[in-house]
C-alpha cells in the first residue's frame, strides 16, 4: 500500500466500454432472445424502485413474468 512499483505490461484505456448496460441496451439485448423459450425475468440487481420502475418498461415492451426475487426466495425453473 502506497508503494510504487514498476509495471511490465502495456496500459490500455477504455473511455467507452461499461460491464453495465443502460435501460435501452438491455432491452435490445432481450428483444433478441426467442420470447417463447424466454419463460421467466428475475431482476436481481439494483434498487428495488428502479427495479419496479424496469419491470414496468419491460412490461411495456411486452415481457411478462417478471420476477424480484427477495433475498433468498427459491424458484422452480
Amino acid at each position: 500500500f502506497r508503494k510504487d512499483l514498476r509495471v511490465k505490461a502495456r496500459i490500455e484505456v477504455l473511455d467507452s466500454f461499461s460491464a453495465h448496460a443502460d435501460q435501452m441496451e438491455m432491452i435490445e439485448f432481450l428483444s433478441n432472445l426467442n420470447r417463447e423459450r424466454l419463460k421467466s425475468l428475475f431482476l436481481v440487481h439494483g434498487e428495488k424502485d428502479q427495479q419496479e420502475i424496469f419491470k414496468s418498461v419491460l412490461e411495456n415492451h411486452g415481457f411478462s413474468n417478471i420476477k424480484l426475487p427477495k433475498l433468498n426466495e427459491e424458484f422452480t425453473l
